[in-house]
């Protein structure tokens, strides 16, 4: 038997670090709550609805007009609250002749409610204690010896995330809110990302769609595509009734998915362990058959394993969203290069060509030959 290292004593210093490491980190959570706050009392919009900075009363005022029917705003308390928000450079903060104002960054507008691209319905979704307190049960994941067992399960017996979407219908409504929301940050990048590609394509079927509305933007965009969608019954009965695409509704393990040039998934096979990955990938093998040209378009994850400057400024959140993955998931997980290449390998697509994108996805081109 070799000999042991031993590891050398740790400084007096070292530790009150580790102890600073841990007390910076030991309070994360209020990031994401104080968020949810901003969100919820309207704060950015309350702003941006005056085309500039306000003070501390004009946003109370504002959000009593959002309320009427409340309480009047603590002021204190809301002096707290940007405090916070203002520490995590989500407002600014102005010292003018005679008072104090605050103003919005290009982070606070990705909180509002009515814009074109807003990221506040993921953020309420994420944030809801429905979503949140499944992050309770990580070391329950971490035991199950199958890799099965999810938050969802261990917190409202529920399978996982879909399955609580369909058993409760508010919560599906929030979900399919921050679904819509999701697509709205990363379309742009995928329409311009892709646009050689979705240029060849006549039809194109969005496995998993949700309400259609990255399939909308695409048909949008390139009008000679035929797109559909095919989802659940439940996600297909709240789809987009816009006029540019059709809707199928069907089960992605089960049912025939609708014949196309192209199959495109959206944060889909992420959403799943290797082997109902597989299902699903044979599945699409058998609509595309013998059509040569026929290929899948799957924007997705792929985790660099070089380390933050392989990924990119999203690093942190990619590594991140596994964990949430870890709870939300029966198996779901973000997957390396080399692990997407095994998977599709597996179910019948052994060539694929990854292009990146400048946001926390990738498009992952597969190919039958």
């Amino acid at each position: 038997m070799g000999d042991l290292a031993v590891e050398a004593p740790m400084t007096e210093q070292a530790l009150v670090d580790g102890q600073i490491d841990i007390s910076n980190r030991l309070f994360s959570f209020v990031d994401s709550m104080t968020l949810k706050c901003a969100v919820e009392l309207r704060i950015a919009d309350i702003i941006h609805s005056h085309g500039c900075p306000l003070s501390l009363s004009q946003i109370a005022s504002g959000i009593n007009q959002n309320s009427p029917s409340s309480p009047p705003i603590n002021q204190p308390n809301l002096q707290r609250v940007m405090r916070k928000l203002v520490q995590m450079k989500i407002f600014t903060k102005t010292y003018t002749a005679t008072d104090v104002v605050y103003g919005l960054t290009p982070s606070s507008v990705s909180l509002l409610h009515d814009a074109d691209i807003t990221l506040a319905p993921f953020l309420l979704w994420q944030n809801d204690p429905t979503s949140l307190s499944t992050l309770h049960y990580l070391s329950a994941c971490v035991k199950d010896p199958q890799g099965m067992v999810t938050g969802f399960q261990e917190g409202h017996g529920t399978k996982n995330v879909f399955a609580m979407a369909k058993a409760d219908p508010e919560y599906n409504k929030i979900f399919n809110a921050a679904m819509k929301s999701w697509c709205t940050v990363f379309a742009k990048a995928v329409l311009s990302g892709y646009k050689d590609g979705f240029g060849k394509i006549q039809t194109l079927v969005e496995v998993g769609g949700g309400v259609g509305f990255l399939l909308s933007e695409v048909v949008k965009n390139f009008p000679h595509i035929k797109g559909t969608n095919f989802d659940l019954p439940h996600v297909v009965e709240m789809a987009l009734d816009n006029g540019l695409i059709s809707h199928v509704s069907g089960n992605m393990f089960e049912d025939d998915i609708p014949s196309a040039d192209a199959i495109m998934m959206k944060n889909i096979l992420h959403d799943w362990g290797d082997e109902d990955c597989i299902k699903i990938l044979k599945n699409c093998r058998k609509t595309i058959g013998n059509n040569k040209s026929g290929k899948l378009i799957i924007v997705d994850i792929v985790i660099r394993e070089g380390g933050p400057s392989s990924q990119g400024p999203l690093h942190d959140f990619v590594v991140t969203f596994d964990i949430v993955m870890l709870a939300h998931t029966s198996g779901g997980k973000e997957r390396t290069e080399e692990e997407w290449k095994k998977l599709f390998a597996a179910g019948g697509f052994p060539t694929i060509n990854v292009i990146d994108l400048p946001i926390y996805a990738s498009i992952i081109e597969a190919y039958t030959e």
